[in-house]
């Protein structure tokens, strides 16, 4: 398998009459969901709470992170170790980096190398050089797998500067 090659943006996309209706609907279900919200008297920061935590849990397993999906609503009174740090890590940097979009809406090499930091903060892999572009190239794939059996390859490192080339507006 040969490392992921990133287009460049803009890249072309076809619109045809399947993504309308698509698009259509959930731009309706997206308007309920909000209807939906407004109407209901709970406070919707613990509905999106339950969300990021369950996003962060399905993230984290693929490091094989050994917390249970009932032990994710119960993170706040679990006794800290490296499981529930790094889904701690995880529900804090996708916070920090809305609030950071909310103020300069832009994803910058900053804003990542930053993240980066803030997911490893005291945690597998603390030791390594948080917040700087790998030199290396690595991959994803089951436990002891090569280079050759992976399931995905990301960009080899010397093109990942390149990469950054682009800002992404918000």
């Amino acid at each position: 398998m040969e490392p992921y090659k990133a287009k460049e943006l803009p890249f072309e996309y076809n619109l045809d009459k399947e993504m309308f209706i698509l698009v259509a609907e959930a731009n309706a279900k997206y308007g309920e969901y909000k209807s939906l919200l407004n109407t209901l008297e709970f406070d919707s920061a613990y509905l999106l709470e339950s969300v990021l935590l369950k996003e962060s849990y399905k993230s984290t397993q693929i490091e094989e992170t050994q917390i249970t999906q009932k032990e994710l609503y119960y993170l706040k009174y679990m006794e800290v170790n490296d499981d529930s740090k790094e889904i701690e890590n995880l529900k804090n940097t996708i916070e920090y980096a809305e609030n950071k979009l909310k103020q300069e809406n832009i994803i910058s090499y900053e804003l990542v190398n930053k993240m980066h930091q803030l997911i490893l903060d005291s945690v597998r892999g603390s030791k390594k050089s948080l917040g700087e572009i790998r030199t290396t190239q690595n991959w994803i794939g089951p436990r002891g797998c090569t280079q050759e059996n992976a399931t995905f390859i990301p960009p080899k490192p010397k093109r990942l500067m390149d990469y950054w080339k682009i800002y992404i507006s918000i």
